[in-house]
């Protein structure tokens, strides 16, 4: 029996020893190409073939919404074209002539993927089709994503559009960092106008990640026969939000415990490390002709890493401050610069403001101050 119960111990010990060192190397995952990436600073968390160009379906959408919120206007009426809603694929059933607001095109391109509002909003800001593809691609090589091309703007399948793990995580971090943009990514449903008649098409988010896990907050799915299935996914925890990608997933049904399985793992493989908090005091800067001697420097940003635990000691700060600077100085003016390494990496930075105004000595401050020294050097006899 004492044996038996060894064995028994022994069996357990083993299966967690294997699922945390399978857990240390990563996430195990059906999708051929995925990566997790910390939405503040960029750091990525864990990837999997996140260079490889592939098809992106609709998670396209993304970039089509950065561009309609940045160069649009959300309350302008905007007249479908027949083009527009003879696009095909997956719609929301726009109707020739119809009108809708920018803000409600987009509520139902992101959450029911309509091909026939990217199109209609495509057409609005650019004037066509074409010319808003070219803003897309101008926008990618802007924020960094090198590796993508775009064709269109709703993901159906072109041999000239496609993009990586990597570059669909650059682009979806920097739009979530546009307010209104996560707003409408974490919207569950919401109603809409339909066919100038007073009607109301009623959508519900297919991105089933906001049913299934708690934090998750966007951000879009898509799929074409050549794509498979793909989902850009995000969630916050405690203020700290994450973004994964999945490409090419083998099964809608993986899609979402794949997504799930990233986003926990960089939740609970990391943590997030303050290095700054937004109105620190990092050092004072001597003031020359000013009403006061000095000025204290303030960061502006706060600054967090998402860290393993035993990464701190390669996380350095640089500050770049003058020895003085010239009086006026304005409260909040910028002094400065911090930044913030790890393992040689640029993960992040601050400007150094000054905490106070600091005016210029006028010529009555100065009589005043030599008739001061003049007075203390006559009392003490020197």
């Amino acid at each position: 029996m004492f044996k038996k119960k060894n064995i028994i111990l022994f069996i357990i010990f083993c299966l967690f020893f294997s699922t945390s060192a399978a857990k240390a190397q990563g996430p195990t995952i059906s999708a051929k190409y995925a990566i997790i990436r910390d939405v503040e600073t960029g750091r990525i968390l864990w990837g999997k073939n996140i260079n490889i160009k592939k098809p992106m379906a609709s998670t396209t959408k993304i970039m089509t919404a950065i561009l309609a919120i940045e160069k649009g206007n959300l309350n302008e009426m905007v007249t479908v074209t027949p083009t527009a809603c003879n696009i095909g694929g997956s719609s929301i059933w726009l109707k020739p002539g119809e009108q809708l607001t920018m803000k409600e095109l987009l509520y139902g391109m992101m959450l029911k993927s309509g091909n026939d509002a990217a199109t209609a909003v495509a057409q609005h800001i650019a004037g066509s089709v074409p010319d808003f593809v070219k803003m897309m691609n101008a926008k990618a090589i802007e924020i960094g994503a090198y590796n993508t091309s775009f064709a269109n703007p709703h993901g159906l399948d072109d041999h000239n559009h496609y993009s990586t793990a990597l570059d669909l995580s650059i682009i979806a971090a920097y739009a979530l960092k546009i307010p209104f943009f996560s707003e409408i990514v974490k919207t569950k449903e919401i109603t809409i106008s339909r066919y100038n008649q007073g009607g109301k098409r009623y959508l519900r988010n297919i991105n089933k990640l906001l049913w299934k896990y708690p934090e998750a907050d966007g951000v879009k799915t898509g799929y074409t026969s050549r794509a498979g299935h793909c989902l850009v996914a995000s969630a916050t925890l405690n203020d700290w939000q994450l973004v994964s990608v999945i490409l090419k997933c083998p099964s809608r049904y993986t899609l979402w415990n794949d997504s799930i399985e990233l986003l926990e793992y960089g939740f609970s493989t990391y943590y997030r490390y303050n290095v700054v908090k937004k109105n620190q005091i990092i050092r004072t800067v001597k003031v020359k002709n000013g009403k006061r001697d000095i000025v204290t420097v303030l960061s502006k940003e706060e600054i967090n890493l998402p860290l393993k635990k035993g990464e701190e000691n390669k996380v350095k700060v640089v500050v770049d401050l003058p020895e003085h600077v010239k009086a006026p100085v304005e409260k909040n003016q910028i002094l400065g610069k911090l930044r913030v390494y790890l393992d040689s990496k640029l993960m992040g930075g601050s400007d150094l403001v000054a905490e106070i105004s600091v005016e210029r000595k006028t010529f009555i401050d100065i009589f005043y101050k030599m008739l001061n020294n003049w007075l203390t050097i006559s009392k003490t006899g020197l």
